[in-house]
C-alpha cells in the first residue's frame, strides 16, 4: 500500500564540524511543495544565523526564491502569465525567514552519489515509513 505521509530530511553543517540530521515526516502532496517545506524547516531552525548556504536539489526552491518571489511581490503574486503563483503562503513564509540575511544557493544534481544529498534522501525516505507512534 502506499503511504499517504512523506517526509524530507535537513543536514546542518556546522563550522565546528557538529553536523546535525534530522527529519520530519509531512502530509503535504508533491515533491515541489515538500521541498520548499524542507527550506522553510531549515530557515526555521537557522533563524539566528545572518548567513547561510543552503544545498538543495530542488532547481524549483532555488528558482523560486531568487527568480520569481522578488517579481510576484511585485505583481500581487501573479505571474508572468497571469495566473496566481501556486504555494504563496509556503513563498510568503520564506521570504520572511530570508528578508535581511545573506544567503547562497548552491544546486546538486539528484541521485549522483553525492554524500550529504544521498544521505538526507535516505533518511526521508525511512521517515516516511515508519509508523506514527
Amino acid at each position: 500500500a502506499k503511504s499517504n505521509s512523506g517526509a524530507y530530511a535537513v543536514l546542518i553543517k556546522k563550522d565546528n564540524g557538529e553536523d546535525e540530521l534530522v527529519s520530519f515526516k509531512t502530509n503535504k502532496k508533491g515533491s515541489n511543495l515538500i521541498e520548499l517545506v524542507a527550506v522553510i524547516k531549515c530557515l526555521e531552525l537557522l533563524k539566528d544565523e545572518s548567513k547561510l548556504c543552503i544545498h538543495t536539489d530542488s532547481q524549483y526552491v532555488i528558482k523560486g526564491i531568487t527568480e520569481w518571489v522578488p517579481v510576484w511581490l511585485l505583481n500581487d503574486w501573479f505571474t508572468a502569465n497571469g495566473t496566481k503563483a501556486k504555494n504563496i503562503n509556503y513563498w510568503k513564509k520564506v521570504y520572511s525567514l530570508t528578508k535581511n540575511k545573506y544567503i547562497e544557493f548552491a544546486w546538486i544534481k539528484a541521485h549522483t552519489q553525492q554524500p550529504e544529498n544521498t544521505l538526507c534522501d535516505k533518511t526521508a525516505k525511512e521517515t516516511a515509513k515508519k509508523k506514527e507512534q
